[in-house]
């Protein structure tokens, strides 16, 4: 009996140690600054693209952002509904100097449309040596921006974007 206590009580101790293990994966935000490359861009074969300049916080390679899936989500993580207009973005290219978000022109059918799109970046720790302890963490990115359709073509402005850490469960 006191043999399986003691095991039992190191095995506790062995797993309070690791889950105390220090976070050296995300120290700061990803993005210092995402603003519009391009205000007023051109149809490029049905889609226009919207170009984005991108300043990082923290170095991450390519691979990182390429990652980069689209939430297809009605709500938000706490189950509050939220605009996300997903189904006009054909495709997204990011890289660490830039993101472009290729919106389908036919699903642009106002002279004025406000666009919301949420994106998830995964784990870091798959991408540069770092680690933290419990599951997979995420960064969720918001992004808001106005999409003016006039007879010269089209305008893009009012860009907003958010970024959060979501830490995976222990």
């Amino acid at each position: 009996m006191p043999r399986t206590f003691f095991s039992l009580s190191l095995l506790l101790l062995l797993i309070g140690a690791k889950s105390c293990s220090k976070d050296t994966c995300n120290k700061e935000d990803t993005f210092a600054r995402i603003t519009l490359a391009d205000a007023a861009p051109r149809i490029e074969a049905t889609l226009l693209p919207v170009r984005l300049a991108v300043d990082l916080k923290t170095i991450l390679p390519d691979a990182y952002f390429q990652a980069a899936i689209m939430d297809q989500g009605k709500e938000d993580r706490f189950g509050e509904p939220w605009e996300n207009q997903f189904e006009k973005v054909e495709k997204l290219e990011m890289t660490a100097e830039k993101a472009i978000v290729y919106l389908k022109e036919s699903s642009l059918q106002q002279p004025s449309e406000r666009i919301s799109l949420h994106f998830m970046l995964p784990d870091r720790k798959n991408y540069i040596t770092c680690e933290h302890p419990g599951s997979a963490d995420k960064y969720l990115l918001d992004l808001t921006f106005t999409v003016d359709k006039g007879t010269s073509g089209y305008q893009v402005k009012d860009l907003l974007w958010k970024e959060q850490l979501k830490k995976g469960g222990f």
